[in-house]
C-alpha cells in the first residue's frame, strides 16, 4: 500500500515538472507574447495597426496620420554629433513623485523635459479603451515617437524624459501574469533592439509609508510587481533612488551617480547642479532657468523650449 502511494506521488511530481517545463519554454517563445498583446519591436506595432481589420477604424487612421505627420516619422533624422548630449529617463512606481523629480532635475541640469506619450500623440490618449490591445499598441508607438524627438534634439540639449518604454511594458506584464512573472533571464526583460536606449535610467521608488495615509500593499499589487520587473530588466545603466529623505536628497544622489557614471562618456557636461529653487517636498516656487543660467543653450535660443518649438 505504501509503495503504491509513493508511486502515485512520484507520477504526480513528474506531471508537475512537465507542466512547469512547458510553461517555461512558452515564456521564452516570442510568439507566446505576441499572441498576448506584447509588441516586441517597431515592426510588430506597425503591422498591428496597418492590419486590414483596422483600415476602416477612424481612430487608428488618426493615430497613424499623427505618427507619420506630426511626429515626423518619415522625415530624415540628423546624424548624432560627436558631442551630443545625454538622454536620461525617469521611471518609477509613483507617477507624481517621478514627475516632480524629472521636472526639477531637467531645470537644474539644463535639459529639455519630455513626457510619454509625446506631444504629437497625447491628444489621442483617451480614445483607446483601457486594457485593450489598441491602447497597448498606442503606448508602444509612443515610445518610438519619443525616440524620434530625442534624436532631433540631443545634438543641442540634454534630454530628460518622464517615463518611456518601461512603464507600459511593466503594466502589460502585470495585467497578463500578475505576480507570476516570466522567469528571470527571459528575453521579455531585454530592451527592444530597434528602440533608442537611454544613456541612463533612474527608477524613483516611493515607499508606501510616505503616502498621506500609510498603506501596506499585498505582494500581488502593481507596485511590487513593477519593482520586480525593473530589477529583472536588462539595462546597461540604471539606478534605483528612494525618496524617504525628500527630493533634495534625491537630486543630490542623482548628481553623484551621474558624475560617476557619465562623466567619462560626456566630459563636456557639468554635473554640478545649479539649484534655482528650494526643492522641499511642498515647494511651488521653482522657476525656469534664465538664458545665462542654462549652460547648454546656444546663443540663438534663450532656452530649450524655444528650440523645441522651432524644430518640432
Amino acid at each position: 500500500m505504501i509503495s503504491q502511494v509513493n508511486i502515485f506521488f512520484q507520477c504526480l511530481w513528474i506531471i508537475i515538472e512537465i507542466l512547469l517545463t512547458s510553461c517555461y519554454n512558452d515564456t521564452l517563445n516570442p510568439e507566446y507574447f505576441r499572441k498576448r498583446g506584447f509588441f516586441l519591436n517597431h515592426t510588430d506595432v506597425l503591422h498591428y495597426f496597418q492590419n486590414q481589420s483596422h483600415t476602416d477604424d477612424m481612430v487608428i487612421r488618426q493615430l497613424m496620420y499623427a505618427y507619420r505627420q506630426d511626429c515626423r516619422y518619415d522625415r530624415k533624422i540628423p546624424n548624432p554629433a560627436y558631442d551630443r548630449r545625454p538622454f536620461i529617463v525617469f521611471e518609477g512606481n509613483h507617477r507624481t513623485s517621478r514627475k516632480i523629480v524629472a521636472r526639477r532635475f531637467a531645470k537644474v541640469f539644463g535639459g529639455s523635459y519630455l513626457e510619454t506619450p509625446p506631444k504629437c500623440l497625447i491628444a489621442l490618449r483617451g480614445l483607446f479603451p483601457v486594457n485593450s490591445m489598441e491602447r497597448r499598441g498606442y503606448f508602444a508607438l509612443s515610445s518610438y515617437a519619443l525616440a524620434l524627438t530625442v534624436k532631433r534634439v540631443w545634438n543641442h540639449f540634454p534630454i530628460v524624459a518622464n517615463g518611456y518604454w518601461f512603464e507600459h511594458h511593466s503594466y502589460s506584464l502585470y495585467k497578463e501574469f500578475g505576480q507570476d512573472l516570466p522567469p528571470e533571464g527571459s528575453f521579455i526583460y531585454d530592451w527592444p533592439k530597434d528602440l533608442l536606449e537611454p544613456d541612463f535610467t533612474f527608477y524613483i521608488n516611493f515607499p508606501d509609508n510616505l503616502h498621506y495615509q500609510g498603506t501596506e500593499r499585498p505582494r500581488s499589487s502593481w507596485k511590487h510587481v513593477t519593482n520586480e520587473v525593473f530589477n529583472r530588466l536588462n539595462l546597461k545603466n540604471s539606478y534605483i533612488v528612494n525618496t524617504e529623505d525628500g527630493f533634495n536628497s534625491v537630486l543630490d544622489e542623482i548628481e553623484v551617480v551621474l558624475k560617476a557614471k557619465l562623466s567619462a562618456r560626456f566630459p563636456g557636461i557639468s554635473y554640478k547642479f545649479q539649484t534655482v529653487a528650494a526643492f522641499d517636498r511642498f515647494s511651488r516656487h521653482s522657476r525656469p532657468l534664465k538664458a545665462y543660467e542654462n549652460f547648454y543653450s546656444p546663443p540663438q535660443y534663450n532656452n530649450s523650449r524655444q528650440y523645441l518649438t522651432k524644430v518640432l
